[in-house]
């Protein structure tokens, strides 16, 4: 048997994991029971197995409501440097001119505005799963964020 988790079948690893987990009870008696539950979904607040979906709406919900006050969160948390790690990420990411640009879970545009600003790649989709943060950087761009570079906005779950 190959030790290897990158290369074992699913079904082994799953046979693994922990027999007692009761998918349709989240431990506060609650039913949490989906018919799309995944035995690998972790709840990325209390760190147990849980359907997919109940991590996605409480980050759709942090985000929808930080979303106003996102851009100035990442700077203050980072003391500044988000700046330059999208400087970086952009310098990096071999991105022209003649670039069609497919920016994933944008959220307000960081990213996609600041490859505006040192690329002007022809055209840029920045995409999110929450329509507040898409709201933010429609925003932007209609305040001149995206440097006259074409940019379209479509609400995207990445993850599906």
């Amino acid at each position: 048997m190959n030790k290897n988790p990158e290369q074992r079948p699913v079904e082994e690893i799953n046979s693994e994991q922990d027999e007692s987990f009761d998918d349709s009870v989240n431990g506060k008696g609650e039913n949490t029971s989906y018919d799309s539950y995944d035995d690998n979904s972790i709840d990325t607040e209390t760190g147990k197995k849980a359907d997919a979906r109940i991590s996605e709406e409480r980050s759709k919900t942090i985000f929808s409501r930080l979303s106003q006050r996102y851009n100035i969160y990442n700077t203050v948390t980072s003391f500044g440097i988000d700046r330059l790690w999208r400087k970086s990420l952009v310098e990096a990411s071999g991105m022209k001119k003649n670039s069609y640009v497919l920016d994933l879970a944008a959220g307000t545009g960081d990213v996609s505005f600041q490859a505006c600003k040192q690329i002007r790649p022809a055209h840029i989709e920045i995409t999110d799963f929450t329509a507040e943060m898409l709201d933010v950087a429609k925003n932007r761009a209609a305040n001149g964020a995206n440097n006259h570079v074409p940019v379209s906005f479509n609400i995207v779950d990445a993850q599906n």
